[in-house]
């Protein structure tokens, strides 16, 4: 209408809608640039598909039609008015976004690979577990990365202090997503399947260390934008 204190909430509203459809952009890419790199790299590097097809396709589904659509129910960040407004360039994604999407796509990539050697016993710390179970732990720790990512990455700010609960919908989304995939390498049948082998508690202790490490390292710079914008 011609009032104008509807400006404000019509701005916000459009700085939210933008944002929420940068960062499900953002995940996307991350997703696509993972998946594709484990894939060159498993076949030049290890002759062997380190994801497997049927589990990669299921997970795929579980994250178009669970975690994605839950990009579209995040909330305002409080700091969204404060922000300068984006360059008028037309890309949903900036020259920022797609540095991070790489550097979030790699790291993802490098817990993999580690989790694919370690399984199959190129570490010490691990003793050797065969092809079947670095395929494994890479597929546990490239897909439970990619959840955790879904996480992280809808705020500027630490997920503490953005709110773990503040998009419920996301948060059971990535639970069911993760128990689906705990119980797609733990039942036997579904092992089998899907060319797996149930992992023992060192090796779920091990991916849980590389998602630990991961919380950290994305969530760390973080805390330097919460006081810029505190």
């Amino acid at each position: 209408d011609s009032s104008f204190v509807n400006i404000c909430p019509m701005i916000r509203r459009g700085r939210q809608i933008r944002k929420n459809l940068r960062n499900l952009t953002e995940f996307s890419v991350t997703c696509a640039i993972t998946q594709t790199v484990l894939m060159l790299l498993g076949g030049t590097l290890f002759r062997v598909n380190m994801l497997g097809l049927l589990p990669l396709v299921l997970l795929n589904l579980m994250l178009f039609l669970f975690v994605q659509p839950c990009f579209a129910n995040e909330p305002c960040d409080k700091y969204i008015m404060k922000r300068m407004p984006d360059d008028n360039t037309g890309e949903i994604l900036g020259k920022f976004e797609r540095y991070r999407s790489w550097i979030a796509a790699l790291y993802i990539v490098f817990n993999s690979v580690i989790a694919y050697m370690t399984g199959n016993g190129a570490f010490p710390l691990h003793p050797a577990g065969g092809a079947r179970t670095g395929i494994t732990m890479a597929f546990a720790a490239m897909s439970l990365g990619l959840l955790l990512h879904a996480l992280l990455s809808r705020s500027e700010r630490p997920l503490a202090a953005a709110g773990v609960f503040r998009n419920i919908k996301m948060l059971f989304s990535v639970l069911f997503i993760a128990a689906a995939v705990v119980l797609l390498i733990t039942l036997p049948w579904t092992a089998q399947l899907c060319g797996f082998s149930p992992l023992s508690i060192r090796e779920w202790c091990i991916v849980g260390a590389l998602l630990l490490i991961q919380l950290v390292v994305w969530e760390y710079p973080k805390l330097y934008v919460a006081v810029k914008i505190k």
